[in-house]
């Protein structure tokens, strides 16, 4: 009997009982918490799951009777993340209560998604990173011709592909990929003229500012172009021409990291952006910064919750125990 949607959003929910290694892991929700996010594409439904703080991937299970094996599996595409088939992996009874398995598909989600990278990698890397890309599709001889930034992400200095199995796997490198390079550079390039006015630690030199009347302190060095001071009303941000950009109206504020900081009000804990605008809102009792995943974790009554770049809830309602939130749950190869 095949494995359908149903049988595979069962499995996500009572992975335990279903899944015969992956056994302690995540869901991703949708963006308000209330369903897991499982797409349908070319011949697989898709989950991202997590599986410990700093691991995380997408599961695939085949909607067709057979695993289809993606040519990059043999050919091993560098371009390509990493991959790997989890044998008999869901287990599920037929409606004769015999008990069936199949297999699917892990593959690993190395860096950030671009929409994230964009904003924290500079702009010689990124373009150079395109450049590599699109080189290594003509190395190749490869063409995708279904590529989007959704299927991207950003690894040091290089560009990723994911779910290659909307590829046509055409021969040498396509028209629409071209199209598809061209555009993706004239985004860089737009949001790089949006962001000008922006200053960063590699742009700017750093000095120790002369306070400013009203200034009781300077917490700690410069982040960012930003550095924190306490006012009489709390505590702001200063950039490096000595001019408030956030006033103070915070009990404590963090340094600046990947152009957000986490704060402190009398509501509680949240995260700005360098707008001052809050990306989470300060109802928080704590809050870290996972920058490796560019994930935020927050706790409130008990309970973590998750939250992307965009401050966006992921898994906003799995409750997690505090006494074994920083145990880490290993890749099982």
């Amino acid at each position: 009997m095949r494995a359908t949607i149903h049988t595979f959003v069962k499995a996500l929910t009572t992975p335990e009982q279903s899944f015969a290694t992956l056994h302690e892991i995540g869901v991703k929700r949708d963006p308000y918490g209330r369903q897991l996010a499982i797409h349908r594409i070319s011949g697989y439904a898709e989950a991202e799951i997590y599986l410990g703080k700093q691991e995380s991937g997408l599961l695939f299970m085949p909607l067709t009777e057979e695993l289809r094996e993606a040519a990059f599996l043999q050919h091993e595409l560098p371009f390509i993340a990493p991959m790997r088939v989890l044998r008999d992996e869901l287990c599920w009874q037929d409606y004769t209560g015999q008990p069936c398995r199949c297999d699917l598909l892990l593959q690993e989600l190395p860096g950030r998604p671009f929409e994230v990278g964009i904003e924290l990698t500079d702009t010689d890397t990124l373009f150079e990173a395109i450049n590599r890309l699109e080189e290594d599709f003509r190395r190749a001889n490869f063409a995708h011709n279904n590529l989007t930034n959704r299927q991207l992400r950003i690894v040091n200095d290089r560009l990723m592909v994911l779910r290659p199995f909307h590829a046509t796997y055409t021969k040498g490198l396509s028209e629409c990929d071209r199209r598809f390079f061209r555009e993706l550079r004239l985004e860089v390039d737009r949001y790089c003229e949006q962001q000008q006015d922006i200053l960063s630690d590699c742009e700017e030199d750093y000095y120790t500012p002369t306070l400013l009347p009203g200034i009781r302190w300077r917490v700690g060095n410069e982040f960012e172009g930003f550095h924190c001071v306490e006012q009489e009303e709390g505590f702001c941000y200063m950039d490096a021409s000595n001019q408030i950009v956030i006033p103070g109206r915070f009990i404590y504020a963090g340094d600046f990291h990947e152009n957000r900081a986490v704060v402190e009000t009398a509501t509680g804990v949240g995260v700005i952006d360098r707008t001052g605008a809050y990306i989470i809102p300060p109802h928080f009792d704590t809050i870290d910064y996972l920058t490796g995943r560019s994930i935020f974790r927050a706790l409130s009554d008990g309970v973590w919750r998750t939250f992307d770049y965009r401050g966006r809830p992921v898994n906003d309602h799995e409750e997690i125990n505090i006494d074994t939130i920083n145990e880490t749950i290993l890749w099982k190869r």
